[in-house]
């Protein structure tokens, strides 16, 4: 028997969607969560507590979305972006706070403008980090190809890395080589601001319950939904609907 669904609300997209855009999606903790989404040209915040919904805050995008993925401070005042070649962070005022280069995941040698590199069909198919801001929003987790900028190479092919740097600044904290050769990667939060989980895709990966290490079963909805759902870490989850125009969450 299938354990069924109770949806518990229905979250509007924060910008009209289009093919140019991805679909929205739900990200923080359960007392402040974030409505993202990202388009080719920026992203868009709003802060969800209890029924009350902010204004967008939109922050400026560095390169289109397909070239890299992005990471939200829980106050919505820093974004950053993740690229080909660097991690750029801009606050609310489209001010860019800093700057973090390194190793091309396309193998370059090296650009400073999306003009030089956004025909290239290297670049657009190329290999991704990700990163992903702690519960406290003071340091800045990221999955990168070194070396980093002002660094030689130890061979003559860069290795990856998992970075932990100040929000604030980006000064890099701490580092370590995570020996993957990634497809992409994923950050998995964690509500002590000292830990952080990474999921590393190499091409054979999918989905498992980590606590169970075991399927359930199946779940029943009262109307047909579309993709795949994302788990919010608090026994709901969320799915987005068929027009990627907004998100339904749900409950047990």
């Amino acid at each position: 028997m299938p354990h069924l669904a109770r949806l518990v609300t229905t979250l509007g997209a924060p910008a009209a969607f289009s093919g140019a855009d991805a679909a929205p999606r739900l990200e923080g903790d359960p007392s402040a969560r974030l409505l993202v989404q990202r388009g080719d040209t920026e992203l868009v915040v709003r802060e969800l507590r209890g029924s009350a919904v902010s204004a967008s805050v939109r922050f400026p995008a560095p390169w289109p979305r397909r070239f890299g993925g992005y990471a939200v401070s829980p106050d919505a005042g820093l974004a950053v972006f993740t690229g080909p070649h660097a991690l750029r962070a801009v606050d609310r005022a489209k001010t860019v706070r800093w700057e973090l280069r390194h190793r091309c995941w396309a193998g370059c040698a090296g650009h400073t403008a999306f003009d030089e590199y956004g025909d290239d069909r290297d670049h657009r198919y190329a290999s991704s980090g990700s990163a992903a801001f702690s519960a406290d929003g003071k340091l800045l987790w990221a999955h990168v190809l070194g070396p980093l900028s002002g660094e030689q190479p130890d061979r003559d092919r860069g290795e990856e890395e998992w970075l932990v740097l100040d929000a604030a600044d980006g000064t890099v904290l701490a580092r370590t080589r995570t020996r993957t050769s990634a497809a992409g990667s994923v950050h998995v939060p964690h509500p002590d601001p000292g830990q952080m989980g990474l999921s590393v895709g190499e091409g054979q990966d999918w989905l498992v319950d980590a606590t169970r290490m075991r399927l359930t079963g199946r779940i029943g909805y009262p109307f047909e939904v579309s993709g795949l759902p994302r788990g919010l870490g608090d026994g709901t989850w969320y799915t987005v609907s068929e027009d990627e125009n907004a998100l339904h969450v749900w409950a047990l």
